[in-house]
C-alpha cells in the first residue's frame, strides 16, 4: 500500500513538474505553437468579459443618427455606427478594422492591457501626449474634450493650422476606449474634417452606438510585399544594391560612439586590426535638427568611408532632441502640416553632391514610444508616418537623388504592444522601400525589475523576427540595422558563439551592424553594455566566428 502511494505521489509530482514546465514554455516561448496558444488563450479571456453578438447589439441601431449605419467585425468583435456609405479599407495589419467615408476615417482594434488597471494603461501609453499641455502647445494641438465614465473614456483634439481643403482633410481626432471585465479593451480612433457634416454627431454617436461582443483569434497577416528597385538609380547605386542582394555571406558593419571622429579614425581601425577583418559597413545617425540648428548631410564622413570601401547606413531621424524630449516640437507633425520641407530638400541636394550610393534608413523604430516620430507621439496615427515617409521619398525624387537605397526599419517589439501600432500599420508601400531593416537587441538583465528585460539569445530574437516578418517580407534583402548583446545577466562570449552558429539559417540577412556602445542609466552607469570590444574575449569570439 505504501509503495503504491509513493508511486502515485511520484507520478503526481512528475505531472506537476511537466505541467509547470509546459506552462512556462507556453508563456515564454516564441515558437509558433506557444504564440498560437497565447493568442487563443487571450481570445478566451477576452470573450469572458463580453456578451454574444445577438445580446450585445440590442439598442445599437436605435441609437443611430439619421443616415447612419452599423458596421460590424466578427473577428475583433464590435459594431459601431458610422455615416452611410463608409467602406472598409483593406489593411495588412490583421488586428485592426478600418473604415473610410466622406470626411472621416475610423480605426477600431481590440487591445490588451499589460497592467492591472486597463484604464490607467490606456490613458498613459496611448493618450499621454495629446493630454499633455506642453506637447499641445509645442505642436499646435487643441484639446476639445476629455471625458470619462465607469467603463469608457473619450478624448477629442484638433490639429491647428492644418488645411482641410486638400487631399488630406482630417484635422480632428476622437480617441475612445471601452473597457471590459478583463484586461481587454476596445479602441476607437476616428479622425475627421471638422467642417464636414459628420462632425456634428460623431463624438456622441461613437459612445452611443459602439458595442463589443465575442470575437475570434486574430491570425497573423499573410500579405506579401516585394521590394521595388528605383528606376532612377545611378549605375553605381544599382550595382551596390545587386551586390547586397546577391551576397552569399553576411557583410558586417559597426557603430561606435563619436563615429565621425574617434570612431572612424581610431576605434574601428583598432578593432579591425585585432580581428583581421575590415568592416563592410558603418552606421551613422543624423537628426534633422539639434539645438535649433539644421544638421547637414555628413559629407566628410561619407567621403572618408567611401575611400575606405565601406557602405554607410545613414540613419536620418525627424528629431530635434535626439529623441530625448518627446514633449517638444515634433518635426514629423510640422512636415505633415506643411506638406513640404526646405530642410529636407537641402539635405537631398547635399546627398546628390556626395555622388555615391548609401543606405538610407529613415525614422527607425517608429512602432515605439521612445522616438519623436513614432505613431504614439504623433496623434496616435501611423498614417502620419506613412504620409511623411512618402513625402520625403518624393522630395528626394524631385531633387534628383539617385544614390539612396531606402531601408524601412520597425523595432522587433512594438511598444506599447498594441494592435493599432503594429509594425504593418507603418509600412509605406513597396514602391517606397528597397530593403527591410530589422532590429533586435539582447538587452541583458540590468533592467529586469524596472522593464521586465531578460536575457535573449540571438536565435530567440531573430527566430521570432523571421516568424513575424518572414512571410510578408521574405522577398526583401534584410539588414540588421543595429544590434548587440549586453554582458549583464549572461555570457556574452557564448552569445556571440551562438550568433555565428545560427546565422546561416537566416538567408535573407545580407548585412549585420553591431552597435558597439552602451545605454547608460540616469546615474551614468553603463546599463546595457553593448561594446563589441568590451573584453579581449568578446572581440576574439567575433573574429573566431567570422572566420568560420
Amino acid at each position: 500500500m505504501k509503495k503504491r502511494t509513493r508511486i502515485i505521489l511520484i507520478a503526481l509530482a512528475a505531472l506537476l513538474v511537466v505541467g509547470c514546465a509546459s506552462m512556462w514554455y507556453l508563456y515564454k516561448s516564441r515558437s509558433p505553437v506557444a504564440t498560437g496558444f497565447r493568442r487563443w488563450a487571450k481570445t478566451v479571456l477576452v470573450n469572458m468579459g463580453v456578451r454574444s453578438k445577438g445580446d450585445s447589439l440590442d439598442g445599437a441601431r436605435d441609437a443611430l443618427p439619421n443616415g447612419w449605419e452599423l458596421v460590424e467585425d466578427d473577428v475583433i468583435g464590435f459594431a459601431l455606427g458610422l455615416p452611410a456609405g463608409v467602406e472598409r479599407v483593406e489593411t495588412a495589419a490583421t488586428g485592426i478594422a478600418v473604415f473610410e467615408g466622406e470626411g472621416l476615417k475610423a480605426t477600431i482594434s481590440r487591445e490588451w492591457s499589460v497592467e492591472a488597471d486597463a484604464k490607467q494603461y490606456a490613458s498613459f501609453y496611448f493618450n499621454r501626449f495629446v493630454l499633455d499641455a506642453d506637447f499641445r502647445e509645442a505642436n499646435g494641438v487643441t484639446l476639445i474634450e476629455n471625458v470619462s465614465g465607469a467603463d469608457f473614456d473619450r478624448v477629442q483634439v484638433r490639429l491647428d493650422d492644418y488645411e482641410t481643403d486638400g487631399e488630406h482633410t482630417y484635422d480632428t481626432y476622437i480617441y475612445a476606449h471601452f473597457f471590459t471585465a478583463t484586461p481587454a479593451f476596445y479602441r476607437v480612433m476616428v479622425k475627421y474634417d471638422s467642417s464636414a457634416p459628420v462632425a456634428e454627431h460623431l463624438p456622441s454617436a461613437v459612445n452611443e452606438t459602439f458595442r463589443s461582443y465575442r470575437g475570434q483569434d486574430i491570425k497573423p497577416s499573410t500579405q506579401k510585399f516585394h521590394p521595388s528597385a528605383n528606376p532612377n538609380w545611378s549605375d553605381e547605386t544599382r550595382v551596390m544594391y545587386e551586390r547586397i542582394c546577391n551576397t552569399d555571406e553576411v557583410l558586417w558593419g559597426i557603430y561606435t560612439g563619436y563615429m565621425d571622429t574617434e570612431g572612424i579614425d581610431t576605434e574601428i581601425p583598432a578593432m579591425e586590426e585585432k580581428i583581421g577583418y575590415d568592416f563592410d559597413a558603418l552606421l551613422y545617425y543624423v537628426p534633422i535638427m539639434y539645438d535649433d540648428c539644421r544638421i547637414p548631410f555628413p559629407r566628410e564622413l561619407m567621403e572618408k568611408a567611401y575611400a575606405d570601401g565601406k557602405i554607410v547606413e545613414l540613419t536620418y531621424q525627424l528629431t530635434g532632441t535626439n529623441n530625448e524630449f518627446l514633449l517638444e516640437e515634433s518635426h514629423m507633425l510640422t512636415i505633415y502640416k506643411d506638406g513640404d520641407s526646405e530642410m529636407i530638400r537641402r539635405f537631398a541636394r547635399e546627398a546628390i553632391a556626395f555622388g555615391h550610393p548609401f543606405l538610407f534608413r529613415l525614422n527607425n523604430e517608429m512602432n515605439s514610444d521612445w522616438t519623436n516620430y513614432s505613431g504614439v507621439v504623433n496623434m496616435q496615427d501611423p498614417d502620419i508616418f506613412v504620409e511623411v515617409w512618402r513625402l520625403i521619398y518624393e522630395i528626394f525624387e524631385e531633387e534628383g537623388v539617385d544614390n539612396a537605397i531606402w531601408i524601412w526599419n520597425p523595432h522587433d517589439r512594438s511598444y506599447p504592444p498594441a494592435e493599432w501600432t503594429n509594425y504593418l500599420t507603418y509600412y509605406p508601400g513597396d514602391e517606397y522601400v528597397q530593403m527591410l531593416g530589422i532590429t533586435g537587441y539582447n538587452n541583458g538583465t540590468y533592467y529586469a525589475q524596472r522593464n521586465n528585460e531578460y536575457w535573449r539569445e540571438f536565435d530567440e530574437i531573430y527566430g521570432e523576427i523571421v516568424r513575424e516578418l518572414g512571410g510578408s517580407f521574405d522577398a526583401f534583402p534584410w539588414i540588421i540595422t543595429e544590434f548587440a548583446s549586453s554582458s549583464h545577466g549572461g555570457d556574452k562570449v557564448k552569445w556571440i558563439d551562438g550568433m555565428f552558429a545560427n546565422l546561416d539559417k537566416y538567408e535573407n540577412i545580407k548585412i549585420a551592424v553591431w552597435f558597439s556602445y552602451a545605454d547608460f542609466d540616469e546615474n551614468g552607469v553603463a546599463a546595457r553594455t553593448y561594446w563589441l570590444d568590451e573584453t579581449e574575449e568578446t572581440l576574439a569570439a567575433f573574429a573566431r566566428g567570422r572566420e568560420n
